[in-house]
């Protein structure tokens, strides 16, 4: 079955786009839910979780590993893959079918398309997880409060990095220059140089 051309237009607030114009749905549902419990998140996380009770630690590890986040992502748009790569349900029980189209979706995303998806996981798990708004929340002014404080200190040391590197080149350059001159000063005189011998009398 052929492609459409136009990518559809999102079907509800949990969706983003990749960086081909696919529309990707991360609503989660509670047999979507079941599906992330049964699945192994080892290669990418060294957290054990349970996803239909998760914890704290659950909601930190998405925040701080995107590659986790994307896990995650991909779990729950497996039923997706049909209408935007045409590869059915029975030919995802291939693996190679599977990791091509996993390959596929991965390549998809560069870094604005992994910022609006992870965003976008996040918004669906406060709205699978209602109770869980306040951590979500608490967590997210904790990120951006240390993204703040890192941005006002790399501001308050830049005049002197900026110094550092200007003293860095500088030295840098006489160095190269000394080491020149030096060079040229221990070369051998050349033929040219040598004064022509004094014919004998």
């Amino acid at each position: 079955m052929p492609l459409s051309d136009s990518p559809p237009a999102p079907s509800s607030p949990f969706c983003f786009r990749d960086t081909e114009g696919k529309v990707w749905d991360l609503k989660i549902t509670l047999g979507k839910a079941k599906k992330i419990e049964a699945s192994d998140y080892s290669l990418v996380s060294s957290i054990k979780f349970c996803f239909i009770q998760p914890d704290r630690g659950f909601f930190a590890e998405v925040y701080s590993n995107i590659q986790f986040a994307m896990a995650l992502a991909w779990t729950l748009v497996q039923d997706q893959v049909e209408a935007n790569y045409g590869v059915t349900p029975q030919e995802m029980q291939s693996e190679e079918a599977f990791s091509s189209a996993e390959l596929q979706f991965i390549n998809s995303l560069d870094g604005p398309v992994l910022q609006k998806a992870k965003e976008k996981l996040l918004e669906s798990l406060a709205d699978f997880f209602p109770d869980q708004r306040t951590v979500l929340l608490t967590l997210e002014n904790k990120v951006k409060k240390a993204r703040k404080l890192v941005e006002t200190e790399i501001k308050s040391v830049e005049p002197y990095l900026d110094q550092m590197i200007e003293k860095e080149i500088k030295e840098g350059a006489k160095l190269a220059l000394e080491e020149m001159r030096g060079t040229q000063s221990s070369k051998p005189p050349q033929s040219s140089d040598v004064p022509l011998a004094k014919s004998g009398t």
